[in-house]
């Protein structure tokens, strides 16, 4: 597992490689369910806004792999 964060402008993503068998609809699942990463995500969404293209509801918005080193 690979995670890499990234700015630009005013824009912050997030990069990260997974294993194969990885579901983010499914694992990120076990993120939400601890009380301290939920503290941190309601703190850090005062500071963010839904990305442009989010589907109503949601903050994210999946990035095209433009290469691959």
């Amino acid at each position: 597992y690979v995670e890499d964060v990234g700015l630009l402008d005013e824009r912050l993503f997030m990069y990260y490689e997974a294993p194969d068998d990885f579901v983010p609809e499914r694992d990120y699942q076990r993120y939400a369910a601890d009380a301290k990463c939920r503290e941190w995500d309601e703190l850090m969404r005062r500071f963010q806004r839904p990305a442009p293209g989010a589907k109503p509801g949601e903050w994210w918005v999946s990035m095209q792999l433009v290469f691959d080193l």
